[in-house]
């Protein structure tokens, strides 16, 4: 399995990140926008998710000792726009009118193992337990399938 080289140091956000559950569905959405801003190899980087982005809050098949809940909200957020895009956001201007596209400035794409690892570090900055962090990360290496 390939290794990022990815250098991350996530910035705590000013705002928690608010979701609700869809209509008791599987689908979550984001109450408001959203943006998390994080050092990757010393670029300031920032992912910015609009309000009402569903995602599915983590695709968990062995839950038992981990659950969604678990996992926080912000980390499974961050991974599941970058898997949707399959690393590649699209690459337009972070501006109010970008009501429906999640973005990311500076632009770049993204490997499957970097969005991993990103994962990762998003989950450890928001105080997930470092053990359920380590565990996730290393499930989301084995299913991957981008």
């Amino acid at each position: 399995m390939a290794t990022s080289k990815l250098r991350i140091e996530v910035i705590p956000p000013s705002s928690r990140l608010a979701v609700y559950q869809l209509n008791g569905s599987r689908w979550w959405v984001a109450v408001d926008d959203y943006v998390l801003t994080m050092f990757i190899n010393g670029v300031l980087t920032t992912f910015f998710i609009p309000s009402g982005y569903r995602y599915d809050r983590a695709t968990i098949w062995w839950q038992g000792f981990i659950t969604k809940d678990h996992l926080g909200c912000v980390g499974p957020l961050i991974h599941d726009v970058l898997c949707t895009y399959k690393g590649n956001i699209p690459n337009v201007a972070i501006a109010s009118e970008s009501i429906d596209t999640a973005h990311i400035s500076p632009w770049r794409s993204f490997t499957r193992p970097e969005a991993d690892d990103i994962f990762y570090a998003v989950m450890l900055s928001d105080k997930v337990v470092p053990w359920r962090a380590f565990v996730a990360h290393k499930a989301v290496k084995v299913g991957s399938n981008w």
